[in-house]
């Protein structure tokens, strides 16, 4: 099989991680070949893998049900990421199951290190990293940018006891590593709208957690948002860290249960064993 995945111009360690995780765990299975794939981690299931012959589904989510493909018999769905994703499909008339997002399987090879102390901040891999890092200075923590390797990444997540995520594969390493987090949104809302909060509510609830993020203004520019002056974005940037740091100091953070965890890696271990 092919891996297949979402590979962009930018690097982003939620999709850089198929490469990492699949290479090790599937070995010699993943091979150049035009008329099967394998599709893991990322909300890539929809249209763009129609031209192979066998797609094998192992816990991908859909971006919304209005996204999905025409499932016929060359999908091979093992599991995909969650509740919403399952719902999609059988409204299409089509039977799955769902487990979790396969990221988990991170925790194979992470693990946060003996009494960490560091504040993390992920900001969302398309934004501008500049405005993130004035706000991650102002609350004293060290900006985690998706954009750097899968090995990068998870050596600075490992340092932190707890993170705070625009990045929903921030949360879901952080997840799998045992790292208490919490989400909140800026560019992404606006980018992706409507995807924004299915594939967070869909992973969220496979791993029993209702997804509530603290919603915050967009300080960049680019082709939808205009420039704001330096006084306003400087003023929103107050509000941005005023409210980060109001969330820490709440204390209301998010980690699935360790029961929950170590079944849903359980079962995504044993789909893994099944793959032939």
């Amino acid at each position: 099989m092919e891996l297949g995945y979402f590979k962009g111009n930018i690097n982003n360690v939620g999709d850089d991680l198929n490469y990492f995780l699949w290479t090790r765990l599937l070995g010699d299975k993943l091979t150049p070949n035009q008329d099967s794939v394998f599709i893991g981690i990322g909300s890539v299931l929809d249209g763009r893998f129609d031209k192979y012959a066998k797609k094998v589904v192992f816990g991908t989510g859909a971006r919304g049900a209005h996204l999905l493909p025409t499932i016929d018999t060359s999908w091979n769905i093992r599991f995909v990421r969650g509740p919403l994703t399952c719902e999609a499909l059988a409204a299409k008339g089509q039977v799955s199951k769902y487990i979790t997002d396969p990221a988990i399987l991170a925790a194979k090879y992470f693990k946060q290190v003996d009494k960490p102390q560091k504040l993390g901040l992920i900001p969302y891999f398309r934004t501008d990293h500049g405005h993130w890092q004035n706000v991650a200075d102002a609350l004293g923590a060290e900006l985690i940018s998706p954009t750097l390797s899968v090995e990068a990444f998870t050596e600075k997540l490992a340092q932190c006891k707890l993170v705070l995520t625009e990045a929903m594969h921030g949360a879901i390493i952080a997840d799998s590593m045992r790292i208490p987090w919490i989400p909140y949104s800026s560019f992404t809302l606006a980018h992706e709208q409507s995807t924004h909060v299915f594939k967070w509510t869909d992973w969220c609830r496979s791993m029993e957690l209702e997804f509530v993020d603290t919603k915050l203004p967009i300080l960049w520019p680019n082709n939808k948002f205009p420039l704001l002056s330096g006084l306003a974005r400087i003023a929103k940037q107050k509000y941005i860290v005023h409210t980060l740091k109001k969330l820490v100091d709440q204390g209301k953070t998010y980690l699935s249960k360790d029961s929950v965890f170590t079944n849903k890696l359980a079962e995504v271990e044993k789909e893994l064993d099944m793959i032939e």
